[in-house]
């Protein structure tokens, strides 16, 4: 019954909640006022994910947004980045300034950049969609 109930309120919400989501490639990032950056750290022996964000976006489908959060997903298939799919989701703390805020430390190994996204969280009024950016951490690595 649990299941069934919970599979009837997700039908409800997402029918009624929209949210926009767009990848950022190496080509588009400028755009969006973003920059990130992935080294690898001989003494760790991980990829140091390294990225700043704009504490405001104006997007033309649905106007100006704050950064709400950040967060570090690693999938469990190859089907890409979905709003639920199935993996690890980490909340990653933002440092912020005065116009963009910092991304935390994060270090991953070889497996985890390979399936690895930072999402982005903007939003606006009570009420308002938000709009989540995808970065998909692969196209970074130098």
């Amino acid at each position: 019954m649990k299941l069934i109930l919970s599979f009837l309120l997700f039908i409800v919400s997402s029918s009624t909640y929209a949210i926009g989501s767009r990848e950022i490639t190496r080509e588009n990032i400028n755009e969006f006022g973003a920059n990130l950056e992935i080294k690898y750290v001989k003494f760790n022996e991980c990829f140091d994910v390294l990225a700043s964000f704009s504490s405001k976006i104006t997007f033309k489908e649905l106007g100006q947004r704050e950064i709400w959060g950040a967060s570090y997903e690693r999938t469990n298939s190859n089907l890409g980045w979905q709003l639920a799919s199935k993996g690890t989701r980490i909340k990653v703390p933002l440092i912020g300034k005065d116009d963009h805020h910092d991304l935390g430390s994060v270090c991953l190994n070889q497996q985890d950049l390979e399936s690895g996204y930072i999402t982005v969280v903007y939003g606006g009024p009570q009420g308002s969609p938000p709009m989540v950016l995808v970065f998909k951490l692969n196209e970074y690595k130098q």
